[in-house]
């Protein structure tokens, strides 16, 4: 059972962030893919960190709270992502992500 002191202090929890490169639809924006993957669980902060909207591709700065392995969280993000429509491919930059 979780203390509540711990639960309340969210010490069981670490931040990470990562890049990660998104290829969408053509009908979609660079900001409306930002919202997909903020609207994730666990996900806190998404900034975009370069595009190419010719090629509908863009990067984006994710930082997200877990109290999993990283690569676990950002594979579930992947996952998620992925359901919506508007993306088509996800990919994550495995060597960029650290503990903040």
């Amino acid at each position: 059972m979780k203390n509540l002191k711990n639960l309340l202090l969210e010490q069981e929890y670490a931040i990470y962030k990562g890049m990660v490169r998104v290829t969408f639809v053509d009908s979609s924006t660079v900001m409306e893919i930002s919202d997909v993957i903020r609207a994730i669980k666990g996900v806190t902060i998404v900034n975009t960190a370069g595009n190419d909207e010719e090629n509908n591709i863009s990067m984006y700065d994710v930082k997200l709270r877990t109290n999993t392995k990283p690569m676990e969280a950002y594979n579930f993000v992947r996952r998620e992502s992925l359901k919506s429509p508007l993306i088509t491919k996800f990919e994550i930059g495995t060597k960029t992500i650290e503990r903040v």
